[in-house]
């Protein structure tokens, strides 16, 4: 799961998504509150962001789950040439 932009219903989602309790999201809401009524810094070089193509969350989902056997015969398969009379790690 991924989300992307910066808005109170984002805010909620993340929040739920995470499993706060309510006086958490209450604080990131009236955070939020806060960031959208502040001017961007008028010092230094001026800096274009697009708070709303940012992603602010990002799941670890179960098609990213690494299966380590796999992984393991993927190394081992690389380095047979290296290593020619060790087939497999040692366990």
């Amino acid at each position: 799961m991924e989300i992307i932009g910066l808005n109170e219903e984002n805010i909620k989602k993340i929040s739920n998504k995470k499993g706060e309790n309510d006086w958490i999201l209450d604080y990131r809401l009236k955070s939020y509150e806060n960031f959208i009524n502040i001017d961007m810094p008028k010092f230094g070089p001026k800096i274009e962001l697009d708070f709303e193509k940012i992603v602010y969350y990002k799941s670890n989902d179960q098609d990213d789950k690494i299966d380590f056997e796999q992984a393991k015969e993927e190394i081992n398969k690389s380095l047979e040439h290296i290593l020619p009379n060790k087939s497999s790690f040692e366990k």
